[in-house]
């Protein structure tokens, strides 16, 4: 057992528990906070590192994280991730606050299916790596999503509405966001069939992925 910085942690799992994420985690993954620790290692010393079997709980405690490029960060996360080396990463109970609003999430290990590979992947991918996947659920000013999607005026669209946001990362991958919403208690100010009033719903859906010096927005929206 140990109380730690959310760093450490970070640089822990990046060098050891998940090591075939180190060369993608730094510099552009950022945690910072108090953070306790609770680690188990088992290994058939006959066999080497290869046998080792890793067990870890860690209860992040108002921590704040950043990820680069798209300047995306959660602030004041509480709540605790597990990471087995069998069942790979696991979360409960973990909220936090994102473009000053609440949000709960989940956080799993997650393994791209064939056709995922063909878009996202920047490289071949090995049998058994695993990456990581995050799910938010949160009530979000749209002009704070437009806003960090960088897309422009859009003084057409006015109000909160609840949003849904997976964000994905592999080795060799580009980090993808994808986002949903019904946008419930937004206006859109646009000619039909697009325009709506705040009562009513309608599908907006997105994707975000940095792409070199920029980043590829691609964002869908029902009629």
């Amino acid at each position: 057992h140990s109380e730690t910085e959310a760093g450490d942690l970070l640089s822990l799992v990046s060098k050891t528990l998940m090591s075939d994420l180190s060369l993608d985690l730094s510099p552009d993954w950022n945690l910072e906070g108090p953070t306790s620790l609770d680690l188990s290692l088992e290994m058939d010393i006959s066999e080497g590192f290869e046998s080792l079997l890793v067990d870890a709980v860690t209860i992040l405690k108002s921590a704040d994280f950043q990820l680069r490029p798209g300047n995306f960060k959660i602030e004041d996360i509480t709540g605790s991730i597990k990471y087995n080396t069998k069942t790979g990463f696991t979360s409960s109970e973990v909220t936090g606050s994102l473009w000053e609003s609440d949000l709960v999430f989940n956080l799993n290990s997650w393994s791209p299916n064939d056709e995922q590979t063909s878009i996202f992947s920047s490289s071949e991918t090995s049998t058994g790596i695993q990456g990581i996947k995050a799910e938010f659920i949160t009530e979000l000013d749209l002009s704070k999503l437009t806003d960090w999607l960088d897309i422009g005026n859009t003084e057409f669209a006015e109000g909160s509405a609840g949003v849904e946001l997976s964000f994905r990362f592999f080795p060799g991958f580009r980090p993808a966001f994808n986002f949903y919403s019904r946008l419930e208690g937004v206006t859109l100010d646009l000619p039909e069939p697009w325009g709506k009033a705040s009562s009513q719903s309608t599908q907006l859906r997105g994707f975000w992925a940095p792409k070199s010096s920029s980043s590829l927005v691609h964002i869908w929206l029902e009629s």
